[in-house]
């Protein structure tokens, strides 16, 4: 059964042991988890880990703070903003969360490398995922080990488990569709683009459906 958010969120302190060994002040895991639950793809999420204080800050804030042009046209409260943006990009006290996102994906990596048969290899990957950078490491260990095939049919997998629970939570759309409404794949389609994030191809989550509900006719 797939870990909640909060679970999974601790799940990735375990791998940053050393960012947080630095921490001044005591942090509810709760407020944390808030913070991240309610962000969009156009925001991002950072905690002080000296002073305990979370911020959050929009794409177009972090790229006007790695600007040097001035901020006078931009409203007041946003001017204040793009302040703070600079305080967490020119200093080593913040610290990046992780989105929803990162954390579903953190979740399909783990469940993969536990799935591997050949202890050496099993070993590697879970050791390859742990702290910063482990997206990158991982799909640099899948080529040197030559099984990144075997991680897209994992990942397709994870994404026909998500159709399920859409087709599964959608009657009526579902019951739609299999009456001749076209316009109700699209509405499942969005459905798990939704619950992705929107990172899975579009087309294939059309294929996959049809298939899942083709198998439930």
């Amino acid at each position: 059964m797939a870990l909640g958010i909060g679970n999974r969120f601790i799940w990735i302190l375990a791998r940053e042991r050393k960012s947080f060994s630095t921490m001044k002040t005591i942090v509810s895991i709760k407020d944390v988890v808030n913070e991240i639950d309610a962000l969009s793809e156009e925001h991002s999420a950072f905690l002080n880990r000296r002073t305990g204080e979370l911020l959050t800050l929009s794409t177009e804030e972090l790229s006007a703070a790695e600007e040097d042009d001035g901020i006078d046209d931009y409203p007041e409260w946003q001017q204040d903003m793009i302040i703070k943006a600079k305080r967490v990009i020119s200093s080593d006290d913040y610290l990046p969360l992780p989105g929803k996102f990162d954390i579903h994906e953190y979740h399909i990596m783990e469940d993969f490398c536990c799935s591997v048969e050949d202890d050496k290899i099993r070993g590697e990957l879970l050791d390859k995922i742990r702290g910063r950078g482990a997206f990158r490491r991982f799909k640099d260990a899948l080529h040197i080990i030559g099984i990144e095939d075997e991680w897209y049919r994992f990942r397709q997998g994870e994404l026909e488990k998500i159709a399920l629970e859409v087709i599964n939570s959608n009657v009526q759309p579902v019951a739609d569709y299999r009456a001749g409404k076209e316009t109700a794949l699209k509405f499942l389609v969005g459905q798990v683009m939704k619950a992705t994030k929107g990172r899975a191809n579009a087309q294939a989550v059309s294929e996959v459906l049809k298939r899942k509900l083709a198998e439930g006719s």
